[in-house]
């Protein structure tokens, strides 16, 4: 789940690298991107990712760990 999300903040991002411990609105993230992010990562992961999900946990890692129950769980939003 942490590649998933480090491959789709690099991606929407633009930057070359992200880590672990990596912040998405201190590598410019902003609430319309955040949106995009959702929805890349929902499919990936085939989960519903509420957008505020990112603002609660911002970095790679601490997202990671909010999806991981998530993951497979086929709740997808419409």
């Amino acid at each position: 789940v942490e590649q998933i999300v480090a491959s789709v903040f690099t991606e929407v991002l633009g930057v070359e690298r992200v880590g672990a411990d990596d912040d998405f609105f201190a590598l410019g993230g902003n609430s319309l991107i955040a949106t995009q992010v959702v929805a890349r990562i929902g499919a990936a992961l085939e989960a519903s990712v509420p957008v505020r999900t990112v603002f609660e946990a911002s970095t790679v890692a601490g997202l990671a760990a909010r999806l991981e129950s998530h993951a497979g769980s086929g709740a997808r939003a419409a």
